[in-house]
């Protein structure tokens, strides 16, 4: 009963959101600058709406809260209603609206510009992963999250971890850390993980290093 309730209100600030975006497009569109202007419609993280048995974000590195939405509708785009399933960062919408721009990027920003996916071309930036950080926001939980297009470790210091086979188990549901069938799935995504939180002076790279042998 109580989901319920939660998620006829978070649908009526979706209905809300919607009318506001309308709104928008509506007076670009009577001001002529529809046709000179690039619309994006994103979020800075989802919610899990009750999967899980779980509401809004955090200590869970869940699809729920970290696959959102990236819409774009771009005057000049080349494959209209288009879809490209590039991994990518939020951060790094920065060098792509300076590229929309027609600027240059300045070289020392980190992540790459995605605005050739943004103008409906299909190239691929021939990312594999992704790397995710959850750092005591509300909390004093910690996670690290690893992502291909078919698995998900996830690192809890202070928990067993959790290793997830998204083409078998895309609502991640089922945790075959410590399995031994997913034995080399979890040691590549472990030294992955490990590579990147050493890249980034991670200050969980320590403990992780640390733990990695038994975890």
């Amino acid at each position: 009963e109580g989901f319920q309730e939660i998620c006829a209100r978070y649908y009526g600030h979706c209905t809300l959101l919607d009318d506001q975006v309308g709104r928008v497009v509506a007076a670009l569109e009577q001001m002529g600058q529809l046709d000179n202007t690039i619309i994006i419609y994103t979020a800075d993280h989802g919610d899990c709406l009750g999967a899980h048995k779980l509401i809004e974000k955090g200590e869970f590195m869940y699809d729920e809260i970290y696959r959102i939405p990236f819409v774009v509708a771009h005057p000049n785009c080349e494959n209209p209603s288009s879809t490209n399933n590039d991994f990518v960062y939020l951060h790094e919408c920065m060098p792509s609206f300076i590229e929309a721009a027609g600027l240059e990027a300045p070289t020392n920003l980190d992540g790459q510009s995605f605005y050739s996916g943004m103008r409906g071309n299909q190239t691929s930036n021939n990312r594999e992963e992704v790397f995710c950080v959850f750092d005591r926001h509300f909390t004093v939980a910690n996670q690290r999250m690893i992502r291909t297009r078919t698995h998900q470790f996830t690192f809890n210091p202070s928990d067993i971890g959790e290793l997830y086979d998204l083409e078998k188990d895309p609502y991640q549901l089922e945790n075959h850390f410590g399995d031994p069938a997913y034995a080399e799935v979890q040691k590549d995504l472990m030294q992955r993980m490990g590579h990147y939180m050493n890249e980034l002076g991670d200050s969980q790279s320590g403990w992780f290093r640390r733990m990695s042998p038994v975890y």
